[in-house]
């Protein structure tokens, strides 16, 4: 797990959790003036100028700084590329506020259809943030009760978007030939994420359920921009050339559309104690 220094970026903290829109006290996706979600028939000019008014309404919070290697971000993700993007990422996110750039494009993304791989990505790095601050707040006595009460807030928000991937995974893997595309993907978050599902399991009922409407929420804000997901149906790999990983458009469809309507069950035991 990443970990940064603090104390010398305190003026900066405030900024920088309201351009994430790090408080969880609702849990719910942001309601101010988000645009309307398409119908399900929706056309593909109606899902560009839907992406695009995302993108404008997560772009415009206050102190939403992108990364200055913003356009190698983009052209990674646009391939599918995830090895790309970490090893940016590895370049670039040396402290906290580089760690807030990074979040900043990461939730950019996340909001106007990302895969299921960026989902995680997103969740993990609200993670290291929340476990930097709880660190912080040890080493900071003077500000150790704000620290902490904003690492725990952070973490929550975490487990929402690592939720969230989950659902994303879930929906998006009945586009996908091999059945066994799913059962990789989730094997792989349990173990990458193991701290914050313990975490996620330690919560009050009440918050968890607040988590869990936020997931299911945002699937219902993103599901209309995301695509194949080549990465999630190639099982980690991308797929040669020439081969097909993907079911037909009508039966995919209509398994996805069938996922959704239980998405409320299936993300359920990923925070109930085992």
């Amino acid at each position: 797990m990443r970990s940064y220094s603090l104390r010398a970026v305190a003026p900066w903290l405030a900024c920088a959790l309201a351009a994430l829109s790090l408080s969880v006290h609702a849990a719910e996706v942001p309601r101010a003036g988000p645009p309307a979600v398409p119908p399900d028939d929706a056309t593909g000019d109606i899902i560009s100028a839907y992406r695009a008014a995302m993108a404008r309404y997560v772009g415009e919070q206050p102190g939403y700084e992108m990364p200055a290697y913003r356009a190698e971000l983009d052209d990674a993700l646009a391939r599918q590329d995830m090895w790309r993007i970490t090893d940016l990422t590895k370049q670039h996110v040396v402290d906290l506020p580089s760690l807030s750039a990074q979040a900043n494009w990461e939730r950019l993304v996340v909001y106007t259809g990302a895969p299921a791989s960026m989902a995680y990505v997103y969740a993990d790095s609200l993670w290291t943030m929340g476990q930097t601050l709880e660190n912080s707040a040890r080493d900071t006595p003077a500000q150790a009760e704000a620290l902490a009460a904003q690492a725990d807030q952070v973490r929550q928000t975490a487990v929402a978007h690592a939720l969230y991937a989950v659902a994303v995974a879930e929906v998006e893997s009945r586009r996908c030939r091999d059945a066994e595309a799913l059962v990789f993907w989730e094997d792989n978050v349990r173990r990458g994420q193991s701290a914050l599902w313990a975490y996620a399991r330690s919560l009050p009922e009440n918050v968890q359920q607040a988590l869990l409407r936020y997931a299911h929420d945002l699937d219902i804000r993103v599901a209309p921009m995301r695509g194949p997901d080549a990465l999630l149906c190639g099982k980690g790999r991308l797929p040669s050339a020439g081969e097909d990983v993907f079911l037909p458009q009508a039966q995919a469809d209509r398994a996805r559309a069938q996922t959704r309507k239980r998405l409320s069950t299936l993300l359920a035991p990923w925070v109930r104690p085992k």
